[in-house]
């Protein structure tokens, strides 16, 4: 577990870098598809219809800020507390129910839940540097890591990103994921590091720095 930096270059999907499975590499980050539209290609998930399981309440974020939901192999469950939101085996759903006693509102078995064919927009990408953690702890605190565009486009970006992420190691609380990072490492080694690996390849308007 723990912070990967990759620097991309979208591309055409045929000269994409391939995965194990030996399809084209893409991602589905959103401000990465705005900045490359020309690379874009569509794919075609099959995904769980929870529309029509009859409850329009679902699709309301505010929802959610109320209640809970908890995915076993088999059977999601909505539950009365937002706390303890999250998937997992039936073992640890049982753990759960012993420790919290939260209260399941409804549950439903995957195998009843109908699937639909969703389009997706991604952009094909060769990987061309990478980086192994090494973000100090604003980087977390400021909620880097779980942004869900949490990518660099712009040369602006990644010259803020050095000073105030890869640099200097200010006063900071962290955040979620910060206690995943190496510790003992200088504040020059970190900025060193960060400008080798991934800061001194990139191109504007041709690459994107990519935070996983």
């Amino acid at each position: 577990m723990g912070l990967d930096i990759c620097l991309i270059r979208p591309c055409p999907i045929e000269e994409a870098d391939k995965c194990d499975n030996g399809e084209a590499k893409t991602t589905r980050n959103p401000k990465i598809v705005r900045t490359f539209q020309k690379y874009i290609v569509i794919e075609t998930d099959e995904e769980y219809d929870y529309g029509a399981l009859g409850h329009p309440e679902f699709d309301d974020d505010k929802y959610w800020e109320t209640h809970g939901w908890f995915s076993t192999d088999d059977t999601f469950y909505v539950i009365d507390n937002p706390d303890h939101t999250g998937s997992g085996p039936e073992e640890s759903w049982e753990y759960i129910k012993e420790q919290y006693n939260p209260k399941v509102l409804f549950e439903f078995k995957y195998s009843d839940i109908p699937t639909i064919q969703v389009e997706h927009m991604a952009v094909p990408y060769q990987e061309i540097g990478y980086q192994r953690k090494g973000a100090n702890q604003k980087f977390y605190e400021d909620g880097k890591w779980e942004d869900p565009e949490k990518c660099v486009v712009t040369k602006e970006e990644l010259d803020f990103d050095i000073v105030n992420y890869f640099s200097d190691n200010p006063p900071s609380q962290g955040g979620w994921g910060s206690f995943t990072e190496y510790s003992g490492i200088s504040d020059e080694e970190r900025r060193q590091r960060f400008i080798d690996n991934i800061a001194s390849k990139f191109i504007p308007g041709e690459t994107a720095v990519m935070y996983w």
